[in-house]
């Protein structure tokens, strides 16, 4: 039982270097394809849940992302 918790954090740890490299291997593979990055929300709510986002941090969110990157909308694809 011990191991289920270390196993986790080294694949938390491995996620983000992965989709990197992913990413870095899409763009050699296909170069001058723009990527796309989609953001999903489960929740935006104050209600305490593992897999929400307060407001106010959705709007911190948004306002970082939008002053970095271009916004589309899926219509735009």
């Amino acid at each position: 039982m011990g191991h289920i918790p270390q196993l986790q954090i080294i694949m938390s740890a491995l996620y983000v270097p992965i989709r990197r490299a992913a990413y870095q291997i899409l763009g050699y593979l296909f170069p001058g394809t723009p990527l796309v990055t989609i953001f999903c929300y489960h929740s935006i709510s104050d209600d305490g849940w593992d897999f929400n986002v307060s407001l106010s941090e959705f709007k911190k969110q948004i306002s970082y992302l939008s002053s970095r990157y271009q916004f589309i909308t899926l219509l735009d694809l």
